[in-house]
């Protein structure tokens, strides 16, 4: 197995995914190109980000050996899940950073962000 060695390794879509639910994914999608997202702190180790949603939320993503630690002061990351806030914060750092990977939003056809006579034919990229 290939160790990781930087953040912007665990921002793929695929472990994104992996880390939530397909709700809590599209609705951190939401967040991420409804540009609620402000980068405070960003290095190949650690984004640290403020999330505007009902509130502003506090999250921090950190690269520790070879696992993401998050953070983030919402509800629902406090019951210890990966929330919507954490999805638009790595989203925001991976397009900051530059990553690469080909990325589709259906939560984006869902709420009126991208027509529907465009679905299936864009790709972003972030």
């Amino acid at each position: 197995m290939k160790k990781v060695t930087t953040l912007l390794e665990f921002l793929s879509d695929r472990s994104l995914r992996y880390f939530t639910s397909a709700e809590i994914y599209d609705r951190g999608v939401m967040y991420y190109h409804a540009g609620r997202v402000q980068i405070e702190h960003l290095n190949e180790q650690e984004v640290i980000c403020t999330v505007f949603g009902s509130t502003p939320y506090d999250v921090e993503l950190t690269l520790e050996t070879d696992r993401l630690r998050s953070r983030c002061n919402c509800p629902h990351s406090a019951q210890g899940y990966f929330c919507k806030h954490m999805i638009a914060a790595a989203l925001a750092a991976r397009n900051h950073i530059g990553g690469s990977g080909r990325v589709t939003y259906p939560a984006l056809l869902k709420c009126g962000l991208l027509p529907a006579n465009l679905h299936g034919r864009i790709i972003l990229s972030v």
